[in-house]
């Protein structure tokens, strides 16, 4: 199976959303079908060093419903490149955040310790796990599971924050997030 490359300008975008809906009006020429894109990026936070962006929206092509998506880039406007969380976190941090994140959905999921994820959620063989969809906010690691992610599409999107109060020791002392865990000190 050949992956698609990710589109590199809205012009290419559009193109190729135009010539799917004309493929499919090929094969099925309802005239009330039509196809819907909205999208949009928005600062959601920004500072001297961290320029947060929310990329977004909705896209309907067919089918029983359409789908929205929610994304996140954190920007280092000092370094201009995204910040990872191996930049903010120090080596090693993913068993001890996956932790922590874990005990907080359940919580969020009003599930025991011990309940089972295989059920009622998508995560791989069961076993909780983090995304690598999340902002830098100055509260915590915002994480958003977007539909079909976790849960079915009725469930809608799952929004998961990890307060620095809880990660401080995972924390880089000075990252471009550090700033953030030393004013949130005190919760």
């Amino acid at each position: 199976m050949l992956s698609e490359k990710a589109d590199t300008s809205l012009k290419t975008m559009a193109a190729k959303f135009i010539r799917s809906y004309a493929e499919a009006k090929k094969s099925d020429p309802r005239s009330e079908m039509f196809y819907t894109l909205d999208s949009y990026v928005k600062v959601i936070g920004q500072d001297s060093a961290l320029v947060a962006l929310e990329c977004g929206g909705y896209v309907f092509q067919g089918g029983a419903h359409g789908g929205s998506f929610t994304g996140f880039i954190n920007w280092d406007g000092k370094t201009d490149k995204n910040v990872t969380l191996g930049d903010i976190l120090i080596d090693g941090y993913q068993p001890g955040l996956t932790k922590i994140a874990e005990r907080i959905f359940r919580k969020n999921e009003k599930l025991t310790a011990t309940a089972s994820l295989a059920d009622n959620y998508f995560f791989d063989k069961g076993k909780f796990a983090l995304n690598d969809n999340y902002s830098i906010t100055p509260m915590g690691l915002r994480y958003i599971y977007n539909q079909y992610e976790i849960k079915p599409y009725a469930a809608g999107q799952t929004e998961l924050i990890i307060p620095y109060a809880e990660i401080k020791k995972l924390m880089k002392p000075k990252s471009i997030a550090s700033q953030y865990v030393n004013k949130n000190a005190g919760i």
